[in-house]
């Protein structure tokens, strides 16, 4: 049982590439753990109401890149405090970045109909 739990520890990761214009961007997603990826739904929810919270669903595609996006190095390269920056790029990017992040960490494809909708998804 413990080689099962091993690999499924394992982080997977995988490159995106986007084109814009003239210029093709690389980016390396990370899977997440469960535990991340609870920690990255639960501001969706208003505790006081129990209710998607509007204001925390409208960043959550930013949320999401900030928590997949890593370095060679399997460092996140963005931080909390990156979240207003991320939300302000071109939507041409976020969005298929973010249908990418969704696919790697298993909540796109129909698995994700009980999840909230996002901007770009």
């Amino acid at each position: 049982m413990n080689n099962v739990s091993d690999l499924f520890r394992r982080r997977r990761y995988r490159e995106v590439r986007i084109a814009l214009e003239d210029a093709e961007h690389t980016f390396r997603i990370q899977s997440l753990t469960q535990r991340e990826f609870q920690t990255l739904l639960a501001p969706l929810i208003d505790p006081d109401t129990g209710r998607i919270d509007p204001r925390e669903q409208a960043a959550f595609d930013a949320r999401l890149i900030q928590a997949c996006v890593v370095g060679e190095d399997g460092k996140l390269l963005f931080s909390e405090a990156d979240i207003p920056a991320i939300q302000e790029w071109d939507s041409a990017v976020t969005s298929q970045l973010v249908r990418a992040c969704q696919e790697h960490i298993g909540i796109a494809g129909g698995q994700g109909k009980n999840l909230p909708k996002t901007q770009s998804g």
